[in-house]
């Protein structure tokens, strides 16, 4: 509903405003342990990318972010489903393809915890922006964005944001800083197939392995 004399009006994402810097941005924090990673090695973890290729990348390309989820389904479908699309409610992977991921946990620092920029709810909206920042494709104005958390003056370590995937869930990306390094403990790696409740996900996910 719209006030008499006004006209709604489509909602564009924007980039962060000049002032961004100065913005009391809420932080969220959590702890390492909290979260896990889908990735294709059982090594080299926390791993960082450079590519500038994904949402919340740099796309100068001088950090790097590592992109983690808090369950299991989360971490599948932001990773192995991102560019897969459902036929008939079922996504088709072949089986190796499936078997050969690795689910990462770290183990958390005493007295460490990640500080998040809280890009979900009223502090996503102060912050002058809203649900396409998780959406919008391509991604020219989310790295804009990145670019600015990462050079806030409260020193975020990443961003707490909501899937896209999966939008009634939340993910994280993380900066790739020396003193958020040192909050992440030792990574431990166990194979995808093997991991509890890997089969209950596949199948939440409407995940059907090829021969």
């Amino acid at each position: 509903m719209t006030r008499p004399g006004t006209t709604p009006s489509a909602s564009v994402l924007q980039a962060p405003s000049q002032s961004f810097n100065t913005l009391d941005i809420k932080a969220k924090e959590v702890r390492p342990s909290a979260l896990l990673r889908s990735g294709p090695r059982n090594s080299g973890e926390p791993y960082f990318g450079k590519l500038g290729l994904h949402r919340f990348d740099d796309p100068g390309c001088t950090y790097g972010t590592c992109y983690l989820g808090f369950d299991l389904s989360t971490a599948l479908a932001e990773t192995l489903l991102h560019d897969v699309s459902a036929v008939d409610g079922q996504f088709v992977v072949e089986r190796t393809r499936f078997n050969a991921r690795w689910i990462v946990r770290f183990d958390d620092v005493p007295g460490q915890v990640l500080k998040l920029a809280d890009m979900t709810g009223a502090s996503l909206l102060k912050a002058g922006g809203d649900a396409a920042l998780s959406a919008i494709w391509p991604y020219d104005i989310p790295q804009r964005w990145s670019q600015q958390i990462h050079a806030h003056p409260y020193d975020f370590d990443g961003i707490y944001y909501v899937s896209r995937r999966l939008n009634t869930k939340r993910a994280v990306v993380l900066f790739d800083k020396p003193a958020t390094l040192r909050k992440l403990g030792q990574a431990h790696y166990t194979p995808l197939p093997k991991v509890r409740g890997a089969e209950q996900a596949r199948k939440a996910l409407g995940i059907v392995l090829a021969p």
